[in-house]
């Protein structure tokens, strides 16, 4: 059996010694796992993390998988263009970014709220007064 190896700077892995240079060189490759699947990407409410090369925010992957019970395999087979890496990096940029990530949700939806209360369609307009055609 390895034994686990405490790396200088923080950190571990499984060998026999904690060679500075081995654990620069994993701290640096699990980095840019997250990297390859996550990206901040500038929008008209500000920048927010998404799947990379794809519109799907991290807070949407949130959303599915924590409020509305949604396993990585169901957001797949609903959103065809990412896969369980993608997903399971966005969970994981979630829970080092969680403060941030739930900031953006209640962002979002004090914005959606606001635009409701500014925006009455025409059918609630009508219910609103009682007419009828």
């Amino acid at each position: 059996m390895l034994a686990v190896t405490e790396c200088p700077g923080g950190g571990s892995f499984t060998a026999g010694t904690a060679d500075p240079r081995v654990c620069a060189v994993w701290r640096r490759a699990l980095t840019d796992v997250i990297r390859e699947h996550v990206e901040i990407v500038a929008g008209a409410r500000g920048p927010r993390p998404h799947v990379a090369g794809s519109r799907i925010r991290v807070q949407d992957i949130v959303i599915w998988y924590e409020k509305l019970g949604m396993s990585p395999d169901e957001i797949v087979n609903e959103h065809p263009t990412i896969d369980l890496a993608d997903v399971h990096a966005a969970l994981a940029y979630y829970w080092d970014h969680r403060d941030e990530i739930e900031w953006a949700i209640a962002d979002d939806d004090a914005f959606v709220a606001e635009f409701r209360r500014a925006h009455v369609g025409p059918l609630e307009e009508k219910l609103k007064h009682g007419r009828s055609r």
